[in-house]
């Protein structure tokens, strides 16, 4: 259970990360400024599970990024946000 949270934690953050660079290329400043404070939330979280995290735990969460990663650009080009 606790492996899961580390892969969908990563995930969420990369994919706001997407959406937040799609939020500033577009210059909505709301947008940018709610996507980027719960990418922070969601660091600060992050990283201290991974400052007391081994190989595998690092692995996890290293997949979850680049799945969230993937996730938001699909998204993206197939929705008008």
């Amino acid at each position: 259970m606790q492996k899961l949270k580390i892969f969908f934690t990563a995930f969420i953050q990369v994919f706001c990360v997407c959406i937040n660079i799609k939020f500033i290329a577009s210059n909505n400043i709301t947008k940018t400024f709610i996507s980027s404070f719960f990418i922070n939330l969601l660091w600060t979280i992050n990283i201290r599970k991974m400052a007391f995290s081994n190989n595998i735990e690092r692995l996890i969460y290293s997949l979850g990024a680049a799945s969230g990663s993937i996730s938001g650009l699909i998204i993206l080009k197939h929705l008008k946000i």
